[in-house]
């Protein structure tokens, strides 16, 4: 939800000044086209601050311009695989110095920015290998050009599981396999109006079984969204009398 438009200093000293001449609040909501709590704040701040100025706020101010938040977005748009460090170095590149939380905090939830890529196995080796050489997680991380927070997860988790490769994660596997994901989507396209259980039979001939609300969240994931079609009027009797007529 956005933020409201804040109203004019004029607009709230007009407020003022009509209700010391005695208007009530209801009234002058329907004057200045304003909620009635609008208008009672308002009175409330002059009677207890004198002014209607708008105080200084809270909270430390963006580091971040409008006008470079909409460059960062656009750049994300245009490539999803930016990631937060390249981010950081466009900003550094016109003089700006932001570090990584403050590039990650400005992306809205319409940004789509995917996950970063996983160190290689050979990587996370290399880390436990000079961990055990007495390196510190911070020399680890400037050498391998890796953040000190990762290198001590690694670390940690090899110190628990004695193994540096991937642990299988939790949440139920896909029950769509990525050729089975390419041959719905590919359905689809070709025919809009073909319909879920259409889909729902298409896989279980190939050999997979599924519900019709997997296969809407699969087609939800490509960028598909179910929608119903047009209704076509019937023909009326004066339809069908011009149509003999024609021929």
């Amino acid at each position: 939800m956005g933020v409201l438009k804040q109203l004019s200093n004029d607009l709230k000293t007009k407020i003022v000044h009509r209700h010391g001449l005695g208007e009530g609040y209801r009234k002058l909501s329907q004057r200045f086209q304003l909620s009635v709590s609008t208008v009672r704040n308002i009175v409330r701040k002059w009677k207890t601050t004198g002014t209607v100025q708008v105080k200084a706020r809270s909270g430390r101010p963006r580091k971040i311009s409008n006008k470079q938040k909409r460059r960062m977005l656009r750049t994300v748009r245009v490539n999803p695989q930016t990631s937060t460090k390249d981010l950081q170095h466009d900003l550094a590149a016109d003089g700006y110095k932001r570090h990584l939380p403050t590039t990650s905090n400005t992306h809205t939830p319409n940004s789509t920015m995917v996950k970063t890529k996983e160190l290689s196995e050979d990587t996370r080796n290399r880390i436990v290998d000079l961990h055990q050489a007495g390196k510190t997680e911070s020399a680890i991380g400037k050498q391998l050009d890796v953040k000190k927070s990762t290198v001590g997860a690694i670390i940690r988790k090899w110190k628990t599981y004695k193994t540096t490769t991937n642990l299988p994660r939790s949440g139920a596997p896909r029950k769509i396999s990525a050729r089975g994901v390419k041959m719905i989507t590919r359905t689809v396209r070709k025919n809009p109006r073909t319909t879920r259980g259409d889909l729902v039979n298409d896989l279980q001939e190939a050999g997979t079984n599924v519900t019709i609300a997997t296969i809407s969240n699969t087609l939800r994931r490509q960028g598909l969204r179910s929608c119903s079609a047009r209704r076509v009027p019937l023909l009326k009797p004066v339809h069908i009398q011009a149509r003999l007529k024609f021929c």
